[in-house]
């Protein structure tokens, strides 16, 4: 991505496949919308500190999602599992074996 062309392009008509917006509150806090219906008001234009904060916060919080779900997952196979084998043994002390 090519930072070095930052600048107000409000007005500026293009096309684009996807967009959202990463909002700092005013008490510092980072969140990510996509509801570009809805744009926030703005005390003063992004700086660059503002942007590299905003996107190091975006990247972490997302890749604890990533994490959190691929643990969630495990943790369903797990008992997936060990549902299997109660069934397993449940049957295998009905049949005596």
């Amino acid at each position: 991505m090519d930072l070095s062309n930052l600048k107000n392009q409000q007005g500026a008509a293009s096309q684009a496949t996807t967009a959202f917006l990463v909002v700092v509150d005013t008490d510092g806090s980072v969140s990510v919308s996509t509801d570009l219906a809805n744009p926030p008001n703005v005390e003063r234009s992004a700086t660059f500190t503002d942007i590299r904060t905003a996107s190091h916060v975006v990247q972490e919080d997302t890749r604890a999602m990533q994490i959190s779900g691929l643990v969630q997952q495990q943790m369903m196979a797990v008992g997936q599992m060990v549902q299997q084998q109660m069934q397993t043994e449940a049957l295998a002390k009905s049949l005596k074996l």
